[in-house]
């Protein structure tokens, strides 16, 4: 294998990874279907910490 060869290959691994990262955003901001109120996997995961941490909070303020 030559340089060139290895350069041409390089720029096909950057392009697949672009692809791949798009879509994975897309995925995770997408509203999911079945789900009230059309939240992305983001805001459900986002809403589950904001959840544990106000349990946590009350859980540690009790005497």
């Amino acid at each position: 294998m030559d340089k060139h060869s290895l350069k041409k290959d390089g720029g096909y691994i950057t392009v697949e990874y672009a692809i791949v990262t798009g879509a994975i955003i897309i995925a995770l901001l997408a509203p999911l279907p079945g789900v009230a109120g059309g939240e992305s996997m983001v805001d459900l995961v986002m809403d589950a910490i904001r959840q544990f941490q106000a349990h946590t909070t009350t859980m540690l303020a009790l005497p």
